[in-house]
């Protein structure tokens, strides 16, 4: 038998349960959601009354695209991404992939790491086993790793735009998400986190030396969240933990007028958006 997280294991458990129970009221707007902070860049006061209310205060790059705009363009990268894969085209794979980096804004570190990667390695090869190992059923997270496949705030975005009903974990929507698992443990009346709902946090990434940084730190004294650090096999596990709660908690509906089919990516854009800092809470 296959080693690794399984999700059918996963679902059983009723912290689980509980979890997406809680989650898919706020999706339907039956449980109170509320969270405002303030934008370093452009002083902007954000406040938000429903996940759906974030969802449409969304923008990236920040101020520029709506999600109406995100989705035409994150539509012609799928097109690429699926594209390449179908051509067995490594060349139009890669630009693909750093086309990807450059909207995420992620590049820096992603882009070259991956050109060096592919003047000796097929790039078509680490994204279809990457992308096979994400949506097995018992997913074998320790594969991932600077030095065999890939897991981080740059290479989630590509395996979101080749696997259905993937999405994006960085640091925002893992800010979002756990300061979400907070509010249910804190409603429930629970002591400590259970092992289930710890998923790894990351800071935002800015300078060392930043005036006002952000806050994406979702940690109480009764709740401490695991620190990622960089560590590949905790992001694979984190990001195939995030879509499993989402996913279910969506279950056959969709979300904000959007049909089943787009919605994790919808629900993802919201918690991108409240997770943009957690200071004002």
């Amino acid at each position: 038998m296959k080693e690794g997280f399984n999700r059918a294991d996963y679902l059983a458990l009723p912290e689980v349960q509980g979890f997406t129970k809680y989650l898919a009221g706020l999706i339907k707007d039956q449980n109170n959601f509320s969270h405002k902070y303030v934008n370093r860049r452009s002083k902007r006061v954000f406040s938000f009354s429903s996940l759906d209310d974030a969802l449409n205060q969304y923008s990236w790059p920040e101020g520029k695209n709506d999600y109406k705009k995100t989705e035409l363009v994150l539509a012609d990268l799928r097109s690429q991404l699926r594209l390449s894969l179908a051509q067995r085209d490594e060349a139009m794979a890669l630009a693909a992939c750093l086309s990807v980096f450059r909207w995420g804004g992620v590049y820096a570190h992603n882009g070259p790491w991956l050109i060096n990667y592919a003047s000796t390695h097929s790039v078509l090869e680490l994204l279809e086993i990457a992308s096979s190992e994400l949506t097995s059923e018992t997913v074998n997270t320790k594969l991932f790793s600077r030095d065999q496949l890939r897991m981080n705030a740059a290479f989630t975005k590509v395996y979101s735009l080749i696997i259905d009903d993937f999405l994006i974990y960085d640091s925002r929507v893992a800010a979002a998400l756990c300061m979400i698992i907070v509010r249910y443990l804190e409603a429930e009346g629970h002591q400590a986190l259970p092992v289930a709902l710890n998923l790894y946090t990351m800071p935002a990434k800015e300078g060392p030396n930043a005036a006002s940084p952000k806050n994406r730190d979702p940690n109480t004294k009764r709740f401490v969240f695991s620190k990622m650090h960089a560590r590949e096999d905790c992001h694979a596990l984190s990001n195939v933990k995030a879509n499993i709660l989402v996913s279910e908690a969506l279950g056959v509906d969709g979300f904000a007028g959007y049909p089943r089919s787009s919605s994790v990516r919808a629900v993802e854009a919201a918690l991108f958006m409240v997770g943009y800092d957690l200071g004002l809470r």
